[in-house]
């Protein structure tokens, strides 16, 4: 038996392009220079950084001030302490409604005085 590979196919033309890009030689030095110092700029070694040493925020102003001892100065309003002992009282008393409440919805005489005349009028006839 005879086995025969194919041939290889023809390899197409390639093109290679090189561009090279230099500096023209008068503007060689200028960027040396340029680029050396930009170095010796951002080198942590040669130029560490240095943290910002003057004063960051404002002073206050007068009116400020005034206002901060104004605030200082401020006492407790006379009215919140009435205020307060009326809530208290209220408050008690309110106790108190409680339980006698209990002993009104207990008594069904104590109803009565809680029932319209109209209605006793109106319903009394229907009743009877």
């Amino acid at each position: 038996m005879c086995s025969s590979s194919p041939a290889p196919a023809p390899s197409a033309p390639t093109e290679t392009k090189v561009t090279n890009v230099n500096l023209p030689e008068y503007a060689k030095p200028y960027v040396e220079s340029t680029l050396g110092k930009a170095q010796a700029l951002t080198d942590i070694n040669q130029n560490p950084y240095q943290s910002y040493q003057g004063q960051r925020v404002a002073d206050f102003n007068p009116m400020q001030q005034q206002a901060f001892q104004n605030v200082g100065g401020m006492q407790v309003a006379p009215q919140n302490a009435q205020g307060s002992a009326m809530a208290g009282v209220a408050g008690l008393g309110s106790l108190g409604a409680g339980a006698n409440y209990a002993q009104q919805a207990t008594d069904p005489r104590s109803q009565q005085a809680y029932m319209s005349p109209y209605i006793q009028n109106a319903l009394q006839p229907q009743l009877a």
